[in-house]
């Protein structure tokens, strides 16, 4: 999917866009705005992903935002020409101030790995941020800044067991709620800040 232009896009209930990439010209800015939004490839196995298609992140100088209640990340995903990617939740009437999604899932459909792959700083302000069941997830941010923040710990665990999670970044700041239920999660970094953190 190429965002050739700055552009918002948004839906009543659902936003998908099932795609192996995420392409941004430029300096071209992307707003996807609906309850749920997932981004990712949903088609098929992240195994056969992997031997098809040979998107490699790169950096640029585009930005994606994502408003939403709950934002799902499927499978395979790699973000080119993007320096910027901000999930957060639905925009207030009135208000400039970025609000805290209910939720970020990651998600393997067929229980293979998968990942978001991306060359730019990403911000994750969501109440919560976990694995489905039985999923493999990393995010690969090699050079950059993995941030999570607005985290609320008082929120109801998710239904899932089983999934770990791997953030691969230069800088890890965690000050959200990070949650893979009797799973594990791994954070490799060069530096890790601890804030208000729940792991």
């Amino acid at each position: 999917i190429v965002a050739g232009q700055t552009a918002t896009i948004s839906a009543g209930r659902s936003l998908t866009l099932s795609s192996r990439a995420l392409y941004a010209d430029a300096s071209q800015a992307l707003t996807l705005v609906a309850p749920l939004v997932t981004l990712g490839n949903s088609l098929a196995s992240a195994a056969d992903h992997g031997q098809l298609f040979n998107e490699a992140a790169t950096s640029g100088q585009g930005t994606v935002t994502v408003q939403a209640l709950k934002t799902e990340f499927n499978n395979l995903l790699s973000l080119q020409g993007i320096n910027k990617l901000d999930v957060q939740g639905m925009p207030v009437a009135g208000s400039s101030t970025p609000t805290a999604a209910l939720a970020v899932a990651l998600r393997s459909t067929d229980g293979n790995a998968a990942s978001l792959d991306a060359q730019g700083d990403i911000t994750v302000r969501a109440a919560q941020v976990y694995t489905e069941s039985d999923s493999n997830y990393t995010i690969n941010d090699a050079g950059h800044t993995v941030k999570f923040t607005q985290g609320d710990a008082s929120l109801a665990k998710p239904l899932s067991a089983g999934g770990q999670l791997t953030i691969n970044a230069q800088t890890i700041d965690q000050g959200g709620v990070l949650r893979a239920p009797f799973g594990r999660i791994t954070l490799n970094a060069d530096t890790i800040k601890i804030g208000r953190a729940h792991v």
